[in-house]
């Protein structure tokens, strides 16, 4: 990869290393990146009051995360840095109609055949999607009550299924459609359809820099939406409006050798400050990550498939309903959530909190190999700002303390040598400084029925 033009200095005008808007001049430079070329941030404060794109066959490259940092000024819940198409629900949609599938759809092809080829374009991507409706649902169960439909679980797109994967189109010879990667399962239940997409982008990065939200409305620090083969690495993201990062409707990407922390609201619907993987995003790497102090750290829902989560580190999430965050266990790492999660695999991961919820749907095929769920946690006040840590008043988390969770309307999940579970010296309930055995804080694995 080559440097395209002139590094931009974070001094100069209309920079001014912060006291500026740098949007514009970022941009700029990202629209006149050619073929395998890197854009390259000096070191300094870029302020963002809008949104950067980055197109495809190019990288944003800072000089490192401690030395580049792009300051988010927008006021729109919206992104902060995009790679491809915001996708997202309240972005993009799927406008392109769909298809049957006649034949293929079985796994492990890579071929498929489809009544109609009309708007099915060679790289582009295509949304296979079913329902098998002997264990998927969008109804969901919280406390022996329903809580669906949901309806966003496909984004409100008529006729896409709630579980499904993204593949990207090889080749086109009439009907007869080649795809990548092979299809994870069988698709012959209730009429498997295909909806083509248009690419947003491919091979484009985002890599070595810090970005700062500001609790003034940006959605996501970083967004990847109809996007293939692009990468997110060594990136600091400090702090969360919305998400950390959000990925839709895409395959093959990887989100390596990070640091998330922090949100500035830890209560869900939105502010989940997550990795979070979602409409049929398939065949993503989630790997050598650090994962501190958000909500929920790890999210797969909304069909998201096939995607790997390997060796990452997820530590003091919790719970902010502004009485008992100190004490209520969020889940860090989630598969599930909303319908329909499927084939994803969770390796060498620690997390204090693992869970298949039930909340809007179901999940399957997840397999859990040799990975750590702690099951006990600190809660590390900092009072959603960034002020500064107040560890003497650090508790561990009782209530909702479980190591690994899996509910009753999840489906074919594999544990295979994990380790779920501790023991931990702790105040619990007026014994001060006593030995709490897993049983009643980190307590192991828990399959439940409502």
């Amino acid at each position: 990869w080559t440097q395209s033009g002139s590094t931009i200095v974070a001094s100069q005008a209309p920079c001014s290393n912060g006291a500026g808007d740098c949007t514009a001049t970022i941009q700029t430079a990202l629209n006149a990146c050619s073929a395998n070329h890197f854009v390259l941030l000096g070191a300094g404060t870029f302020r963002l009051v809008g949104s950067l794109t980055v197109p495809s066959n190019c990288v944003l490259r800072g000089s490192g995360p401690d030395q580049t940092q792009l300051t988010l000024q927008g006021t729109s819940r919206n992104y902060g840095i995009l790679i491809g198409t915001d996708m997202g629900v309240g972005g993009g949609t799927v406008t392109l109609g769909h298809t049957a599938i006649t034949s293929g759809a079985t796994s492990g092809s890579t071929s498929i055949v489809v009544s109609s080829a009309s708007g099915i374009t060679l790289n582009g991507l295509l949304i296979i999607t079913q329902n098998d409706t002997s264990y998927m649902s969008e109804t969901g169960y919280n406390a022996g009550g329903t809580t669906g439909p949901c309806n966003w679980c496909n984004q409100g797109i008529a006729g896409m299924g709630d579980s499904g994967q993204t593949v990207r189109v090889t080749s086109i010879s009439g009907t007869t459609i080649g795809i990548t990667p092979p299809l994870y399962m069988d698709y012959s239940a209730n009429s498997p359809s295909a909806f083509p997409m248009n690419l947003g982008a491919t091979n484009a990065g985002i890599e070595n820099l810090k970005i700062s939200a500001n609790n003034i409305g940006v959605g996501e620090n970083i967004d990847i939406g109809a996007a293939t083969y692009s990468w997110v690495k060594n990136v600091e993201s400090d702090f969360a409006d919305g998400d950390h990062l959000e990925i839709a409707f895409s395959v093959g990407n990887v989100i390596v050798d990070s640091f998330f922390h922090d949100g500035f609201v830890h209560q869900g619907g939105g502010y989940d400050d997550a990795v979070r993987m979602i409409n049929k995003a398939s065949g993503t790497v989630v790997q050598n990550n650090i994962l501190w102090r958000m909500h929920t750290s790890i999210i797969e829902e909304w069909g998201a498939s096939g995607n790997v989560v390997a060796y990452n580190n997820n530590d003091s999430a919790y719970h902010n309903d502004g009485v008992n965050y100190t004490s209520w266990q969020i889940e860090d790492s989630v598969h599930g959530h909303g319908a329909h999660p499927m084939m994803n695999l969770f390796e060498g991961n620690i997390s204090g909190h693992t869970e298949q919820d039930t909340l809007w749907g179901t999940s399957s095929h997840a397999t859990y190999f040799r990975n750590w769920h702690k099951g006990s946690r600190q809660a590390v006040p900092v009072f959603d700002s960034r002020g500064a840590l107040q560890p003497g008043s650090a508790t561990y988390e009782e209530q909702n303390a479980s190591a690994f969770v899996v509910g009753n309307i999840n489906f074919y999940t594999n544990q295979v040598g994990d380790v779920t579970g501790s023991q931990h010296l702790v105040t619990v309930s007026g014994a001060v400084n006593s030995l709490i055995s897993p049983a009643a804080v980190g307590a192991g694995v828990s399959f439940y029925r409502v």
